[in-house]
Parts: C-alpha cells; structure tokens; sequence
C-alpha cells in the first residue's frame, strides 16, 4: 500500500508543476483580470442606478406620506367648524379674548398648513447600497485600468507561448 501512496505522488508531482498546467493556471488568471476590468464600471453604473432608485423611492415614499396627511387634513378641516377657526387664527395669529394661550416652547415659526404638515411627517431614509467589492473598485479606477488591461493581456500571451512551447516538443517516432 506504501508503494501505490508514493507511486501515485511522483506520477501526479510531475503533472501539477507541469508547464502546460501552468500555462492553463496563467490563462485563467489572465481572463479573470481582463473579466474584472471589463465588469467594474458596469458594476459601478448599477450601483450609481441602485443609489438613484433607492432615492427616488425614498421621495415617494415621502410624498405618499405628505398626500395622505393632506387627505385626512382636507377631510378634517372640511367637516370640523371649529378646525376651520382654529386654523384661521393661527395663520393669521387672531387670539380670542375667551382663549387661554399657554406658552409650551419655543413655538414654530413656520405656522402656514405646509410648514404643519412638514412637521407632521416622519423622516424617510433611503436604504443604502452595498458598496462595491475593493478590487473591483481598483479595477474600475482610471489608473489601475491600463496596468491591469496589459498584465491580461500579458498573461494570455504567456499562455499562448507556454501553450505552443509545450505542443511543440519534438516527439520520437517508433518504428
């Protein structure tokens, strides 16, 4: 059994240092730099478009909010005389001799029905985005772009030449 373990080792120890795998090994390497490269700024674009949509939703969102506020305030302020009052001499500051005015803070100083509603509505945040990957980041930068574009590039030419050095062995003829 000791004999099959290092028989197998030393028929496979050739193979895996072999140039031809070397040459697979550079070739893969190579397309996966050259795939990096040419991925990241598409990459980048759909994050930008990411941010942008999370964004827009955001401001639906939002504005979604601000219509229903306005809806129930409409419905409110029709139905109700003494909202109707109310609201009047708040935006014109009229106070009544029969009203009690009890000072609670510093009060708001935007008193029309939008500066009310923006008070009313809860903060809306966007969702974030994942930032991208570091090395993509780096491949999709201007400066690293044309390094790695001639390291695939040099790579799949010593491929290519490893590849041809290795097919090109002279082999012996039997007769």
């Amino acid at each position: 059994m000791a004999a099959g373990r290092k028989a197998l080792t030393f028929v496979w120890v050739p193979f895996v240092f072999s140039v031809g795998v070397v040459s697979w090994a550079i070739l893969v390497a190579s397309m996966a730099v050259l795939a990096t490269v040419i991925l990241a700024p598409a990459v980048r674009q759909v994050k930008t478009a990411e941010r942008q949509r999370n964004n827009m939703q955001a401001t639906v969102a939002l504005l979604d909010e601000k219509i229903a506020i306005q809806k129930r305030f409409v419905h409110a302020a029709v139905t109700s005389p003494l909202l109707m009052e109310r609201l009047a001499s708040r935006q014109l500051n009229i106070e009544n001799a029969d009203q009690e005015v009890l000072p609670l803070g510093a009060a708001p100083r935007d008193r029309t029905v939008q500066g009310l509603i923006a008070q009313a509505l809860k903060p809306v945040r966007p969702v974030a985005v994942a930032p991208m990957p570091w090395w993509m980041a780096a491949a999709a930068s201007r400066h690293t772009r044309a390094l790695l574009l001639m390291l695939g590039c040099a790579g799949l030419l010593l491929s290519y030449v490893l590849g041809v050095r290795v097919r090109a062995k002279p082999t012996v003829a039997t007769e």
